[in-house]
């Protein structure tokens, strides 16, 4: 039972575009494997670093400082317009934020939050 979950779960990762981190933690990747196409480990390291820490990050505390919805509707586009550079997933999902940790966790949620009340 628990394989033949794994295998649907291995195949829906496969039609998604989603790889697996071998070289880390086996862990699967939810970034666009082709942004990390040529790079060793510590250059995946390094960008997954770099995209967190000078993109997705000030983009949520961007959206976090959203006061209104015309703002907000031009942060959305930017967030979205990243969101699918470099994330696997096809559809926008707040879920990937599930790396960050601490004070960039409680980031993700508020802006979740936000996002939430003004996409309605």
């Amino acid at each position: 039972m628990k394989n033949d979950a794994l295998n649907v779960l291995s195949n829906i990762a496969k039609n998604c575009g989603i790889v697996k981190n071998t070289e880390n933690n086996g862990g699967t990747q939810i970034y666009r494997k082709e942004l990390f196409e040529g790079l060793n480990s510590k250059q995946i390291k390094s960008l997954r670093k770099k995209l967190r820490d000078n993109y997705v990050i000030p983009l949520l505390e961007q959206i976090c400082a959203c006061k209104n919805k015309d703002e907000f509707n031009k942060k959305q586009k930017d967030f979205v317009q990243l969101y699918s550079s470099i994330f696997a997933s096809k559809e926008f999902d707040f879920s990937v934020f599930g790396m960050l940790r601490n004070n960039n966790a409680i980031l993700a949620e508020n802006a979740q939050k936000i996002w939430e009340k003004f996409s309605k």
